[in-house]
């Protein structure tokens, strides 16, 4: 084969690019890990919920796929009061689907949710949607309390890969 096809030639990559030269793609940003850190997010009275965004796509990157969800309620938790919080992915066509959820009613408490992908797969399903070729541009939690004055608080992280 000639001077870049040779497979045994150690040098048929970067001829392809310019001998000697870096190859232009930067491997580094194909992918990589992103980690939201624990987000404060303000709870919704009444059972009407408060979005708070958790994580959003850098301009630089594709889309996001969320690994594991984290969600807590603390502060005070009144007798007979419940939290509830609802982790969903909006997609760039504006479409949202749940992915993980959490509620406790009289305590506090936490729960990690570590499928929110197949948790998406059951929510595309459900609604018979078929999302092909979207992209995840966010991941939003929406907060309630049933009380009409509460001091619960919420806390949601969310870790996963962006492409």
């Amino acid at each position: 084969m000639g001077e870049g096809g040779n497979i045994a030639d150690p040098n048929a990559h970067a001829s392809r690019h310019g001998r000697g030269k870096e190859d232009p793609i930067d491997y580094s940003i194909i992918s990589n890990l992103f980690d939201s850190g624990d987000v404060s997010c303000d709870v919704g009275t009444e059972g009407s919920a408060t979005r708070t965004t958790v994580y959003s796509l850098p301009s630089n990157w594709f889309s996001l796929i969320p690994l594991a969800v984290y969600m807590e309620v603390g502060g005070s938790v009144a007798s007979g009061e419940t939290v509830s919080i609802s982790v969903k992915v909006v997609l760039d066509d504006g479409s949202e689907y749940e992915i993980a959820s959490y509620s406790v009613t009289g305590d506090t408490g936490s729960s990690t949710e570590s499928a929110p992908f197949a948790n998406l797969l059951s929510a595309l399903r459900s609604a018979g949607d078929t999302k092909d070729g979207s992209r995840v541009t966010s991941v939003v939690a929406d907060v309630s309390s049933s009380a009409s004055d509460t001091s619960a608080t919420a806390t949601v992280r969310v870790v996963g890969v962006r492409t």
